[in-house]
């Protein structure tokens, strides 16, 4: 019997709650992936302050689960399309089959890969967005800055909505300084449930 080649795709901040077209084998994710650097360092589109790798950041174990296929090219292909881009440049992947990795820094891949062993797994893969928050507003990534951008987002209901909903529904476990720095600057903690 062949054995079953299992690829996993790494998650951090809206995947987890809005999959959309991604196929997934369950709907809990796993909370014991790779620690990463991740950081709200990107500005979307829609104004959200998001969750991206950013190298220098504080590591955090990120989430994982299963793909719903066991091809890398489909994996990569549907996380590309639940992105909603048709770049697959912005899809990062570490192949264990045959020792490649695609869109990632080295150390970076290099720290999933093992994790993806001890895993039995064949592949890992993410989503590959960089930060671009000094791009977008031309001042530097700081604690003051992002403050800063969020309040200004009180202009555009609709945006700060959208904001505060992504940076209240980001996994707990996913505990960035800038997170930390904007619960207790603005108070955008998600309501304990009783």
């Amino acid at each position: 019997m062949e054995e079953i080649k299992k690829i996993a795709v790494l998650g951090w901040g809206s995947l987890i709650w809005d999959k959309r077209t991604l196929s997934v084998e369950d709907e809990i994710w796993e909370k014991d992936g790779p620690q990463l650097p991740i950081e709200f360092a990107r500005i979307s589109a829609d104004g959200r302050l998001t969750l991206v790798i950013h190298p220098g950041s504080k590591v955090v174990p990120v989430l994982w689960n299963i793909m719903g296929c066991n091809d890398l090219k489909v994996a990569t292909e549907n996380l590309k399309e639940r992105e909603g881009s048709s770049d697959i440049n912005i899809i990062g992947y570490v192949d264990l089959t045959n020792e490649t990795n695609q869109n990632g820094d080295e150390g970076i891949c290099k720290s999933i890969r093992v994790w993806a062993k001890d895993k039995d797994l064949v592949a890992a893969i993410w989503t590959n967005l960089g930060a671009n928050f000094k791009d977008k507003q031309n001042e530097p990534f700081s604690k003051e800055n992002i403050i800063k951008y969020l309040k200004s987002l009180k202009l555009d209901t609709e945006k700060e909505a959208k904001a505060k909903e992504y940076i209240i529904k980001a996994p707990q476990q996913i505990r960035t300084e800038m997170r930390e720095h904007i619960e207790e600057e603005l108070g955008w903690v998600k309501e304990i449930e009783i």
